[in-house]
C-alpha cells in the first residue's frame, strides 16, 4: 500500500481540530504530564479568556492569539496526563517501536498491533497469510514466523506484506492508547527526525499538545534508560523545527539526558539494564541497530480499522 505524505490527514478518523479546552469556566487541569519524576503533581490552570474561550496557562503565551504548543514525556506510561489532548508518540526503543519503523522501512504494506500473543494468534488466524511476529521473554512464541528483531526484519523481503506485531510492552502500550489518543505514533530513535516533524505539523493543524509516552519495562511500572534517550532525541528535533513549542519538566530532562548521550549514544544505550538483558540472550546485534539516530524518514500512523489497530507508513516529503 502506497504511503501518505505528511500534509495528509494521518488517521482518517479526526476531527478538524483537537479538544484542548476545559469544558467551562475556569477548571483545573492536568497538563499533558503532570507527575514529575519527584512524584509532585502540577494543577495547571487555564482559565476562560477572550480568544474564543482558549485556555492559558503559566507555560503558554499568546502569539497572533493562539497558544502555544507543550510538549512533555511520560517516563511512565501510567503517569497522569490527558491522550485526549495531544499527539501522543509511543517510544519503545528495545524494541517494539525500532521494530515496527524498520518493518515498514523495508516495505510492509502495515503492521497489526496486537495486545498480547493470544491476539496475534487470532488475528492470525483472520488473516493467514500475515506474518505472525512478536516475543515472550525476547523470544519467539511458538509457532510464529519471527520475533521482535529489527536487525533482522531489516534483511527481510517483506515488501507489501502484512504484519501482526505483538511484544511484552511497546505493542500493549500502543492498544491501550488506541481509542484515547486522537493522534497515534510510533517513535524511536530510528526515526526521531520524521516523528518529530509529523507531531509538530499535525498538533498545530490539530491545536493539541504533544506527549512522548515511554513505554519502559515490567508491564510499564519500571523506569527504561533507552526510552527517556529516545524521548529526549524526539523532544530535541521537535523543539529544533518548532522553538516556539513549550517543554515540560520531564521533556527538558529528557532532552538533556539524550543532549548529552548523543556523543557516543550506541554506549549509552548500550548501558542501558535491558539492553545487557538483550546482548546476554545473544541479540547484541538489535542493541546496536536500534541505538542509531535519523536512518528513517517515516512517521509509523496508527488507526483503528474494523477492531485492528492497523500501523501504516507517513514518509517525509
Amino acid at each position: 500500500m502506497a504511503s501518505r505524505s505528511f500534509s495528509e490527514n494521518m488517521v482518517g478518523h479526526l476531527p478538524a481540530t483537537g479538544p484542548r479546552l476545559a469544558p467551562s469556566g475556569e477548571a483545573a487541569i492536568q497538563p499533558p504530564v503532570a507527575q514529575a519524576l519527584s512524584g509532585i503533581v502540577y494543577s495547571v490552570q487555564r482559565p476562560v479568556n477572550d480568544f474564543g474561550q482558549l485556555p492559558l496557562s503559566r507555560v503558554t503565551t499568546i502569539r497572533a492569539a493562539s497558544i502555544a504548543m507543550l510538549i512533555d514525556v511520560a517516563l511512565l506510561p501510567g503517569q497522569r496526563f490527558d491522550p485526549a489532548n495531544c499527539v501522543c508518540v509511543v517510544v519503545d526503543v528495545l524494541r517494539a517501536s525500532s521494530s515496527i519503523v524498520t518493518l515498514l522501512d523495508g516495505g510492509a504494506a502495515e503492521v497489526m498491533a496486537a495486545a498480547d500473543i493470544a491476539e496475534a494468534r487470532r488475528l492470525h488466524h483472520l488473516f493467514p497469510d500475515s506474518l505472525l511476529c512478536g516475543e515472550k521473554d525476547a523470544v519467539p512464541p511458538p509457532g510464529f514466523d519471527y520475533g521482535n528483531s529489527p536487525a533482522e526484519f531489516a534483511r527481510l523481503e517483506i515488501a507489501g506484506r502484512t504484519v501482526i506485531l505483538a511484544t511484552s510492552n511497546g505493542t500493549r502500550i500502543l492498544a491501550s492508547f488506541g481509542d484515547a489518543a486522537p493522534v497515534l505514533l510510533v517513535g524511536s530513535l530510528l526515526n526521531r527526525n520524521a516523528v518529530a516533524e509529523a507531531a509538530v505539523r499535525v498538533a498545530g493543524e490539530r491545536g493539541l499538545d504533544i506527549a512522548l509516552v515511554c513505554s519502559a519495562a515490567y508491564g510499564g511500572s519500571t523506569f527504561t534508560l533507552e526510552d527517556a534517550l529516545g524521548a529526549g532525541a524526539i523532544v530535541q528535533a521537535a523543539l529544533t523545527r518548532e522553538p516556539a513549542l513549550q517543554p515540560l519538566d520531564a521533556a527538558r530532562f529528557a532532552c538533556d539526558a539524550f543532549s548529552v548521550a548523543q556523543r557516543d549514544l550506541r554506549a549509552a544505550v548500550g548501558s542501558a539494564y535491558h539492553a545487557r538483558e538483550l546482548s546476554e540472550a545473544g541479540l547484541g546485534e538489535d542493541v546496536e541497530y536500534c541505538a542509531r539516530a535519523d536512518v528513517s524518514n517515516i512517521a509509523p500512523a496508527l488507526n483503528r480499522e474494523d477492531g485492528r489497530l492497523v500501523i501504516r507508513a507517513i514518509r517525509r516529503p
